[in-house]
């Protein structure tokens, strides 16, 4: 009995993308038949059965058709896989997406019988998946009046000049107008909630009404839900925000914690990020004003942070500074010599300069 070979190669179709146009569900493929001496077998019809696996080379077949190709003069033979005739199975509603798939080639070399007779060729995976083919199945591409959603998403496009790109990116948006979300799950709760812009993964996720926001960075914005104007760029800014407005944080986990604290800036990562309710402070530099929970109208700029979690207010801080002191009582030591100051109103205070050290003790008798 003679032995044959399939030595193939599998060509995927990847298909322009068309918003107005049905996708085609198939992709190519081409095997070279041999025999088991290396010959080509031309101008021959062979039976072919393809089974596709899923999750492994040996899993459950979800579809399975048969083709009876003649091989032309070098041995190819050209098929196109979801047209042939259908064993088991619906083609079209392969979730490509969704799991591994293998494709399996059995060969019959005597085709002119009808392919009764098939033998094993070898099973693989495939790794460049027609990926055309299952934006049927996720609605990859939708176009609905001036929006445009792309990736698995349930985002209803009744509303207006939307824009959604990623798994489940606006997704619950019913009449809110002038979003985009880029990154999956970015303004996912969005209802009617309008001009926001999210960019990163589970950007302004919980954002329900909240207007003229936008959020740059992974989980930016994450908690905001009726919040306004805020703009942040950064992993985590802003992250627990709710209902803070005009809020602007800049950096790695600026201003996390804010909740309902309004007016603030914070530039540089992990500033600000303590406070929640706090009004109108701006922080400049690594970790600056990072402690602050509630104080109000304080501004610090240098790469340290204030350490203090109740008022002070309208404290202004420039320089190297540490401050690890619980105000209204604070012991000053420069470098070099000793200067002590009792502080006991502290408002609209200025500290200039590069203090090392400001830090709480009982007053020393004056020398």
């Amino acid at each position: 009995m003679h032995k044959f070979a399939l030595f193939f190669t599998a060509l995927i179709l990847f298909c322009t993308l068309n918003a107005n146009a049905q996708t085609p569900q198939q992709y190519n493929y081409q095997g070279i038949v041999r025999d088991a001496g290396g010959n080509l077998i031309a101008n021959t019809q062979v039976g072919i059965r393809i089974s596709i696996h899923q999750t492994s080379p040996g899993g459950t077949i979800v579809y399975q058709e048969t083709h009876l190709p003649t091989t032309n003069q070098f041995g190819l033979i050209n098929l196109q896989i979801g047209l042939g005739t259908v064993i088991t199975g619906d083609f079209t509603t392969i979730a490509w997406d969704k799991d591994s798939f293998y494709q399996q080639t059995e060969l019959d070399p005597n085709g002119s019988t009808g392919g009764l007779t098939y033998t094993d060729m070898g099973t693989t995976q495939l790794i460049s998946v027609p990926y055309a083919l299952h934006s049927e199945n996720t609605r990859l591409v939708r176009v609905g009046g001036t929006n445009i959603a792309v990736g698995d998403t349930g985002y209803d496009l009744s509303a207006v000049s939307n824009t959604a790109m990623g798994q489940s990116a606006l997704n619950d948006n019913t009449t809110g107008l002038g979003n985009t979300a880029y990154g999956a799950f970015a303004l996912y709760k969005n209802t009617d909630g309008f001009q926001n812009t999210a960019i990163g993964v589970n950007a302004l996720k919980d954002n329900t009404s909240g207007v003229n926001n936008t959020a740059l960075g992974e989980d930016a914005l994450n908690k905001n839900k009726t919040g306004n104007a805020n703009t942040t760029a950064g992993a985590f800014s802003l992250y627990q925000n709710t209902t803070g407005f005009n809020n602007s944080a800049l950096g790695t986990n600026a201003l996390f914690e804010n909740t309902i604290g309004n007016n603030n800036t914070a530039t540089g990562a992990f500033s600000l990020t303590l406070n929640i309710d706090g009004d109108e402070n701006t922080a400049s530099g690594i970790d600056a004003l990072h402690d602050n929970t509630s104080g109000s109208y304080n501004t610090a700029t240098g790469g340290r942070h204030l350490g203090a979690t109740q008022p002070p207010t309208k404290i202004l801080l420039m320089g190297t500074l540490l401050c690890l002191a619980t105000l209204p009582e604070l012991i000053m030591r420069h470098l070099g010599s000793m200067h002590f100051m009792r502080i006991l109103q502290p408002t609209k205070i200025a500290l200039l300069g590069i203090l090392p050290e400001i830090f709480p003790q009982a007053l020393p008798t004056a020398p």
